[in-house]
């Protein structure tokens, strides 16, 4: 935001100050750039107990490799992967370096986020980039992450 004062508009029926929201350029600057998808993930996996860093440049031997939009760990469990604000973004042809970025970090799950639902076709074809690199496939999409996910129940003694 600009940081300039501003002053209030009052309520005719109540005397008190009416605000009215509006979306800072902060996060509209976020939305722009597709950071929505990332976040969201972030916090669904936070909320469940795992450390999440968004937006990790790989390199590999000094070489950059390329980045992950979310690189993470909860446990023994490290993850990797993309995140898109559409599935239409999900485009076959960067399954196999999407989920290669995965494997280079040494990663046991491979995370497809987005924030609508994605295609089962497009799950398939996910499903086989991951199978053909012996890594497990994770998918994060609206029904995860805009609705409240129930935690997974905890193992009895």
């Amino acid at each position: 935001g600009c940081g300039a004062g501003a002053a209030y508009d009052m309520d005719d029926n109540t005397g008190e100050p009416a605000l009215y929201y509006r979306v800072n350029t902060l996060v509209q600057t976020l939305s722009h750039n597709g950071g929505l998808a990332p976040l969201a993930a972030t916090a669904l996996l936070a909320s469940e107990g795992a450390n999440v860093v968004p937006g990790a440049q790989i390199f590999r031997d000094g070489t950059d490799a390329g980045e992950v939009d979310l690189l993470g760990w909860r446990g023994e469990t490290l993850f990797a992967g993309e995140a898109k604000m559409s599935a239409s973004q999900m485009a076959a042809a960067d399954h196999d370096k999407d989920v290669s970025k995965s494997v280079l970090v040494g990663a046991d799950d491979h995370l497809a986020v987005c924030l609508e639902p994605i295609p089962k076709e497009t799950c398939d074809a996910l499903q086989s980039a991951c199978d053909r690199a012996a890594i497990n496939l994770v998918v994060l999409d609206s029904p995860e992450l805009l609705l409240a996910r129930q935690p997974s129940p905890k193992p009895t003694t």
